[in-house]
């Protein structure tokens, strides 16, 4: 399935990924553009309540995000903190789809600094088309400004700095 075709990733996490109306529209939306796509639907859907599913979709229940990612051109989330910072870690530009305010806030900082678009509330066949096709058309820039984020995230220190930070802080509280 990774051919020449960019490789475009859809998620909506862990948590609220139970949006079918979501993951039909990508299937409608996307079934002729070229490229091919991985969608990962939860476990609490099933593939067939989908209809049927284009040649070029795999669709699991689960994939290894971390993996994934080293191969995805385009990754469609939800806007986790946890996704979108695996994203940027790999360099991976984002169409963003908030499920919940926090995700939002995300979703409006990866716009701000062109590492993707956001998608607005009202999901739309029309609005992740064109989504999409504008995310493929200026790739090489939204690719360069998220790996411009996760440089700065890799220089920062990452998780095991903020974790030294945090507990630096509560042993000077104690």
């Amino acid at each position: 399935f990774l051919t020449d075709r960019p490789l475009v990733y859809i998620s909506l996490g862990t948590i609220n990924n139970t949006d079918i109306d979501f993951f039909t529209q990508c299937l409608t939306a996307f079934r002729d553009i070229p490229a091919n796509f991985v969608m990962s639907i939860g476990n609490q859907l099933k593939t067939d309540n989908l209809g049927t599913i284009p040649e070029n979709f795999i669709i699991r229940n689960f994939v290894h995000q971390l993996e994934l990612l080293k191969h995805t051109h385009i990754f469609i989330t939800h806007g986790g903190m946890n996704s979108v910072q695996e994203s940027l870690l790999e360099s991976v530009p984002m169409m963003v789809v908030p499920q919940q305010v926090e995700q939002q806030i995300v979703a409006n900082q990866i716009k701000k600094s062109e590492a993707g678009i956001v998608v607005g509330s009202k999901i739309s066949v029309n609005g992740l088309k064109s989504g999409l096709q504008l995310m493929l058309e200026d790739h090489a820039k939204f690719k360069e400004n998220a790996e411009k984020l996760g440089t700065t995230l890799k220089d920062s220190g990452g998780t095991s700095r903020a974790v030294d930070e945090i507990l630096a802080y509560c042993q000077s509280k104690t």
